[in-house]
């Protein structure tokens, strides 16, 4: 029998989506396992890749593997770190709270642990960043030992002692300034942004940080304070809440603003309605204030069903009603089922009529409806949905279901 392994307190050095940085773990740490066979810990590293994608026949291979290896070799911390970051994981496919907050708060004090031990490994404080930066700020409070460690490795490959690719290091920085505006240290994220902009000018991190900024151009609220009609507010919010939508930060509110004066105008509009509950569960959204998150969620989920009372055939509410409640953590708020039958009443609203969606939002819809099923344990339904995915001419995201599937 092993000896149980000892939970330390984190040990802060400095202020410091889920498949960020996953290429910087497997890339060559050079570190000697006098315990546990190179050739396992391997294999092990590429089932956890697999799982970091979200599938979760991959992270339950994982899961089973890191579970087995860590009941042998509980004392080798590396592999203590990977079976904590599996653990953290199964919170993503959980529907019990309890057991959530459980799997996370664990994981937690292991990766903590492997730190304390091995303080300059850098595939485990790879491993306890990205655990960390994944788990809500507004539950957890993680963020700050993300950014510990992210500084951390963002020193080491500066000065020369990691063998970080340069790409890696560049997600690196993006990642950090992230986590210093979650914790409202806006001058350090600038600061961190403007460096990796200055390595990499005119690249596709340009167009994520403006968004992460959340900067509003002053012609936007130059634009809602002149407009007056309603059809034009309700297009402008339209717009912006998009934008909200894809990860602009700043948009959410200036979306508020214009939806509230058209629904001043028109407070019987069904979409103008819709688009306003959307749109303030979306200003929530990017707080760590856990009480509003939810107070948010229910109010804009709450409207969405008034305003579909108002008008049930309109394929717009249907749309939105669908995507807050497929968006919503099932552990918390069970409305995946929801989601569910709005796609599958949307779908079958399509074949009748195909101008209510686009293309994209149609392709886009069957690979949900596939998540919304796995994520119930319905995975024969799954399969079956993803499976339509042959005909998909985005290629990238058919193969991504079909190999999946075949696996």
């Amino acid at each position: 029998m092993h000896n149980q392994r000892r939970e330390i307190a984190p040990r802060i050095n400095s202020w410091s989506a889920i498949r960020r940085g996953v290429s910087a773990i497997y890339s060559g740490t050079g570190y000697d396992y006098a315990v546990v066979d190179k050739a396992r810990i391997q294999k092990g590293r590429e089932l956890h890749h697999k799982a970091l994608s979200g599938d979760k026949e991959a992270h339950r291979a994982a899961f089973d593997f890191f579970e087995q290896l860590y009941q042998e070799y509980p004392e080798d911390d590396v592999v203590a770190a990977y079976y904590a970051d599996c653990l953290s994981l199964s919170s993503l496919f959980s529907q019990q709270t309890f057991a959530m907050f459980k799997n996370a708060v664990t994981a937690s004090k292991l990766l903590d642990s492997s730190v304390n031990n091995q303080p300059d490994n850098h595939e485990i404080r790879m491993l306890r960043a990205y655990q960390s930066f994944r788990l809500p700020e507004g539950f957890f409070w993680r963020t700050m030992t993300a950014i510990s460690d992210f500084e951390y490795l963002i020193e080491e490959y500066e000065s020369g002692r990691t063998s970080l690719a340069e790409k890696q290091y560049h997600q690196l920085l993006f990642d950090l300034g992230c986590a210093y505006q979650r914790t409202q240290m806006t001058t350090e994220a600038d600061h961190t942004w403007n460096r990796l902009l200055s390595l990499i000018p005119d690249s596709s991190y340009e167009k994520e940080i403006e968004k992460k900024r959340g900067l509003i151009p002053v012609e936007w609220e130059e634009k809602v304070n002149s407009l007056t009609a309603k059809e034009d507010l309700l297009q402008e919010g339209i717009r912006l809440h998009d934008l909200s939508v894809v990860g602009h930060s700043g948009a959410a509110k200036l979306a508020h603003q214009a939806l509230s004066k058209a629904y001043e105008l028109d407070p019987d509009d069904a979409l103008i309605h819709a688009y306003l509950g959307s749109t303030n569960a979306l200003t929530c959204l990017h707080g760590n204030d856990a009480n509003a998150l939810f107070f948010s969620a229910i109010y804009g989920l709450k409207t969405l069903t008034e305003a579909l009372a108002k008008d049930p055939e309109n394929p717009r509410i249907h749309l939105l009603r669908a995507y807050m409640n497929f968006s919503l953590p099932e552990v918390f708020f069970h409305t995946t089922e929801t989601a569910i039958k709005e796609f599958l009443y949307l779908l079958d609203a399509y074949e009748k009529n195909p101008a209510i969606l686009s293309p994209q939002e149609y392709w886009q819809m069957i690979d949900d409806l596939g998540v919304a099923y796995s994520r119930l344990d319905r995975d024969q339904e799954a399969r079956q949905t993803w499976a339509k995915l042959a005909d998909c001419p985005d290629r990238e995201l058919a193969s991504k279901r079909i190999s999946s599937n075949m696996e």
